[in-house]
């Protein structure tokens, strides 16, 4: 069969990226692309599941994305070093991908 091609330099299909750089300093961008018009949630959680930041929740329109994250809490407290998980849900998509932090 044939491979799915994206249209127009559209995504194929829907997915998490992950982050650059990684390990990243106080700041890095996660990178993800929607194959169509979704809710997007993106969230950051410790490793005990907590949830310590939202970095988006929206809907956007397809195509490839990069999202900033400061390496803050909610709060904008910084987080202490270690390593944190990006999560991205958009309709029936969820993906986790690891970030780690170093100060």
């Amino acid at each position: 069969g044939e491979a799915p091609m994206a249209v127009a330099g559209l995504p194929a299909k829907t997915e998490l990226l992950g982050a650059v750089p990684n390990p990243s300093g106080p700041r890095t961008m996660i990178r993800f692309a929607l194959a169509d018009r979704q809710h997007v949630s993106l969230n950051v959680f410790d490793i005990q599941g907590r949830r310590v930041a939202a970095v988006l929740d929206e809907v956007r329109e397809p195509g490839a994305y990069q999202e900033m994250w400061s390496g803050r809490d909610a709060a904008g407290h910084p987080l202490a070093s270690g390593i944190y998980y990006a999560v991205l849900r958009a309709g029936e998509y969820e993906k986790t991908s690891p970030i780690v932090v170093l100060r």
